[in-house]
């Protein structure tokens, strides 16, 4: 919010700069015209952030209907934006879009990727994944679900992706409604770098329950150093690296990264990273229900 732009209206600004005591005693004195509209101008801003934090740790807290509706108007807009690379449909196909695509296919080849493997994709957005693996026919003989709270993203992910063992959904509710063990890889790309903690509690919980005995779950994070100030917003959401273990180890998961990724617990070398970057840095988590031997994985 611009400084030099009035929110509230100054009618009551009637007097001149000073009032009848300017030359008199400090203490006596009026406030100056200047002084009154920073002063209220202070607390208007206060009173606007105020509410407008506590709108959204209401929304991202996932309780009724118009707050899950606020977060989906809030994407809803970001898709029509052409650098939203992974909601925009415009986006999609172009030189950036696919750079982005082929990483995040890497990740589920780290992960074991077999051709038999049924993948479920929270967040899916424009079909990133599903491209991918129809690019390189990955699963002939699993099966994708791509799941995201975005209509116009999921009938363009329909239209562009017809094969018999792609499948995409619209989230209309603050849940995941998962089968049981239903899933080899549970798929999250900034997803929780959006969601307060509380949510990232309770999808993970319904995400354990629709993870195979032997299945992965790939989310990303926010990390930031422990004395770092958090900010939970729809734009972007920060966590040291504890609070996410700690939420980890709560649901009785095993918790690894990659080994190409230097170790998420480091105090040392975290702050380093984020200093780039003042929102954090974004880090994968791997986790599952029972041990992995996987070189890949590095257990932390």
């Amino acid at each position: 919010m611009k400084a030099d732009v009035p929110i509230f209206h100054l009618s009551f600004l009637v007097k001149g700069a000073v009032g009848d005591h300017a030359m008199g005693d400090r203490s006596l004195r009026e406030p100056t015209w200047a002084s009154r509209v920073a002063r209220y101008y202070r607390l208007a801003r206060y009173t606007v952030m105020t509410i407008r934090r506590e709108v959204v740790r209401e929304i991202l807290s996932g309780g009724g209907n118009f707050r899950f509706n606020q977060y989906v108007s809030h994407w809803t807009r970001q898709a029509k934006v052409f650098e939203a690379y992974d909601v925009s449909s415009e986006s999609v196909g172009s030189e950036h879009w696919k750079r982005l695509a082929e990483p995040q296919f890497r990740l589920l080849q780290w992960a074991g990727l077999r051709e038999d493997w049924v993948i479920v994709e929270i967040g899916c957005g424009n079909g990133k994944i599903p491209y991918m693996l129809e690019r390189e026919k990955a699963i002939p003989s699993g099966a994708y679900y791509g799941f995201d709270i975005i209509e116009e993203c999921i009938e363009d992910c329909r239209r562009r992706y017809s094969s018999k063992n792609f499948h995409f959904n619209l989230i209309q509710k603050p849940s995941l409604d998962l089968q049981d063990e239903f899933a080899d890889c549970i798929f999250l790309m900034s997803v929780f770098t959006h969601t307060d903690e509380a949510t990232i509690h309770k999808y993970l919980g319904q995400i354990r329950k629709g993870l195979k005995s032997n299945g992965v779950c790939i989310f990303s994070v926010h990390l930031i150093p422990e004395s770092w100030p958090r900010q939970v917003s729809i734009s972007i959401a920060q966590y040291p690296f504890a609070t996410i273990r700690r939420i980890i180890s709560d649901l009785q998961f095993q918790c690894y990264t990659y080994s190409d990724y230097p170790p998420l617990g480091s105090e040392t070398y975290v702050p380093g990273l984020v200093t780039e970057r003042p929102y954090g840095q974004q880090f994968l988590f791997v986790v599952s229900k029972t041990l992995q031997d996987n070189p890949k994985l590095t257990r932390i």
